[in-house]
């Protein structure tokens, strides 16, 4: 069996279609999919009620809003399946997703610990472009590397991977509020290889209260800090790279509040330039510089 992980959140107009999504594709094994609502304040839970007489859709509602990480530990731990693939709830499965990955695990045999696939990511205006986040042929330092650095992201809802191997690394750490899908797939690494099926068979649907969504700083912080902590203990040659990993964590923050707090940002992006010089933080302090001449800041 298959076990198909659905977290879901406030997401009542996307769920109905990503679950039959799921329930839509052809496999060879049978397919259940665990949908944890945590605790949505909108429809979502009646929007799943669609659901109620098909027995392939299990829902476990939460009573308090614990997270992403603490909704895929409930669903795996709760899982009927050898075998667990990821989605998140306003995200849609493409055809042919869970039998490629099968296929992919049954060809690799025991080496293979976690698979991706590509991913198509649709944005609000409904505008599709292809993004290949992982490509095959790397070592597996060299795939450890570029998810510590975040360089291989986004690839969470393609994720499919053994029951067993998840519930012998402790599932993921729920006390990361960023960072714990890397640090999920960091520890399935030290069980085996990773590979992606070439094939764009997710569609991320980008929300736009994602786009606009406030960041908490402290959290963000901390659960980076903790994040390095955790991937330089399993695999020390992460050390040397902790200036390019905090470098990037600094331009992303600060992207992140340039509308909340241009000056803060400025400065964040100062900071990360010193940190690795790259072009993405050079433009990102180009427009907040802009902004905050517009507005009549200092541009420092």
């Amino acid at each position: 069996m298959i076990s198909v992980v659905v977290p879901a959140y406030n997401c009542s107009g996307f769920i109905v279609e990503s679950v039959e999504s799921c329930l839509a594709q052809q496999v060879d094994e049978a397919l259940e999919v665990i949908v944890v609502d945590d605790a949505s304040t909108d429809d979502t839970l009646a929007a799943l009620a669609a659901f109620s007489d098909d027995e392939r859709v299990i829902v476990l509602p939460q009573e308090r809003n614990r997270g992403p990480a603490a909704c895929r530990n409930l669903a795996i731990e709760a899982a009927k399946g050898d075998h667990i693939a990821l989605l998140d709830a306003d995200d849609l499965m493409l055809p042919g997703r869970l039998d490629a990955q099968l296929r992919m695990f049954r060809e690799e045999g025991g080496g293979l610990a976690v698979c991706a696939t590509w991913t198509i990511e649709e944005l609000p205006s409904g505008r599709r472009k292809r993004i290949n986040r992982f490509r095959p042929g790397r070592s597996r330092q060299e795939v450890v590397r570029r998810i510590f650095l975040g360089l291989i992201s986004a690839i969470t809802p393609t994720l499919f991977f053994r029951r067993a191997d998840a519930l012998a690394v402790g599932g993921f750490d729920e006390g990361l509020v960023h960072r714990e899908d890397s640090d999920f797939i960091l520890k399935l690494l030290e069980r085996g290889e990773m590979r992606a099926v070439e094939q764009p068979l997710v569609v991320r649907r980008i929300r736009e209260a994602g786009l606009s969504a406030r960041i908490d700083e402290d959290a963000f912080v901390s659960s980076r800090q903790r994040f390095a902590r955790n991937a330089a203990a399993r695999y020390p040659f992460l050390d040397q790279h902790l200036p390019h990993y905090w470098a990037r964590a600094h331009c992303i923050l600060a992207r992140k509040i340039l509308g909340s707090d241009p000056a803060r940002s400025r400065r964040l992006l100062w900071r990360s330039l010193r940190e690795r010089p790259t072009f993405k933080a050079a433009a990102a302090l180009a427009v907040a510089c802009a902004r905050g001449r517009a507005s009549g800041g200092a541009a420092r």
